[in-house]
């Protein structure tokens, strides 16, 4: 079946979303698969909000929420005035683990570091930090900017959000003694879920500045947002590794 680059048939049934998980996320598994499947080609576009609206028969902000997380995970492009577009797809692996390995892993990790507080303070969210955060852009978040030293060699340069009223409960004292995802769980913050990503791209300059790099260098930048059991986020990490100081390793077993 074809569509045109400006519409989805809304005359065809609406496919049944399934019932786990909030509305957006099922509404943009359901796009992805279109897209997956060819019907919505490389370069075509997406229906429009109000069009999403009528054929999953949700609100306009679970739309537009579907198309900012697609748009965020590079798999559409936006723009103001104009409809969502698919974009050239990037080979992407995925895979589905299990929560408390990852945490486990982050804190026997955060244990061998050494943390240098570069930035500490309340900060309007960005658009992309809000985005996957799930507040208005603009909003207040908490923010922590800090370099991550292990055997004396600087190895991340991390940018990490969290709620004010987490953040407020959270020193500089501790997180130079504790990792803040422990703080966190001491907090009594229930973490549910998390999404995390690792790409190629060059060194921002204020990243590479601080990292002593050269401008543009290759790094690898890792992207995580932990979500509370109400789907809210509860904490936004953006690190940025130099692709000489870094490698990510992966042990799998049978279940």
């Amino acid at each position: 079946m074809t569509f045109d680059r400006g519409a989805v048939p809304l005359s065809r049934p609406a496919p049944s979303l399934s019932r786990r998980g909030p509305l957006y996320r099922r509404v943009q598994e359901e796009l992805r698969r279109a897209i997956a499947k060819g019907e919505f080609p490389v370069g075509s576009q997406l229906p429009s909000e109000r069009e999403l609206t009528t054929r999953f028969g949700v609100s306009t902000i679970t739309a537009k929420r579907a198309l900012d997380d697609l748009a965020a995970a590079g798999v559409i492009e936006r723009g103001r005035g104009r409809r969502a577009t698919v974009r050239q797809p990037r080979a992407t692996a995925e895979f589905e683990g299990n929560l408390q390995g990852l945490f486990e892993t982050i804190l026997v990790q955060a244990w061998n570091n050494q943390l240098i507080i570069l930035d500490f303070g309340e900060v309007a969210a960005p658009p992309d930090v809000a985005q996957a955060m799930g507040v208005e852009a603009g909003s207040p978040l908490h923010c922590t900017t800090n370099i991550t030293s292990r055997y004396g060699k600087e190895i991340v340069h991390t940018v990490t959000w969290v709620p004010v009223e987490i953040g407020r409960k959270i020193d500089r004292a501790q997180l130079l003694e504790v990792p803040r995802l422990l703080l966190m769980m001491r907090l009594g913050i229930r973490m549910e879920r998390a999404e995390q990503s690792l790409a190629a791209c060059p060194a921002p300059a204020e990243v590479a500045q601080r990292l002593a790099i050269a401008s543009g260098s290759p790094m690898l930048r890792l992207s995580r947002t932990t979500y509370d059991e109400k789907d809210r986020g509860v904490e936004h990490i953006v690190g940025h590794f130099p692709w000489d100081r870094f490698e990510y390793r992966m042990t799998m077993r049978q279940p």
